[in-house]
């Protein structure tokens, strides 16, 4: 389909070097023009979050919620995958996308947060405290 087809070259862009480009594809999904759940477009959010590039891998983190259904089980383990990622601005963009998309109970994302609580870098760890303190806010609400 059509939508198949912009999610398609939308999670392509993810992975173009130039910002601006990674930029309009995030906006693409942000912008809904792909439907949630869409699974093709999905696995292509997936793959771009384990680009060599770290821009890439930290654009398709951001795309992620507004493909992903929440607590969708790989993009859960792609969510983990980041969580230890080599560049901070990833690991910052991962815990933000846990805290939007992720699911408590799953051990490895806690885990995964509640040591990036003791990260090197301030954005990272402020980032992971305020995913914990959503994924437990849900289940209050």
């Amino acid at each position: 389909t059509v939508l198949s087809v912009a999610g398609a070259v939308a999670a392509a862009a993810l992975e173009d070097k130039e910002e601006t480009v990674r930029g309009a594809a995030v906006d693409v999904f942000r912008g809904g023009l792909v439907p949630r759940g869409d699974s093709e477009t999905l696995a292509l959010v997936i793959s771009a979050s384990a680009s060599p590039l770290p821009a890439a891998r930290q654009a398709a983190l951001l795309a992620l919620p507004f493909v992903s259904p929440k607590a969708h089980r790989f993009a859960l383990s792609a969510i983990v995958a980041r969580l230890h990622d080599s560049d901070w601005a990833v690991r910052h963009e991962a815990a933000l996308t846990a805290g939007s998309i992720g699911d408590r109970m799953d051990d490895r994302m806690m885990q995964g947060l509640s040591r990036l609580e003791q990260d090197p870098e301030p954005y990272v760890r402020a980032a992971a405290k305020d995913a914990l303190a959503a994924l437990f806010k849900e289940d209050e609400a």
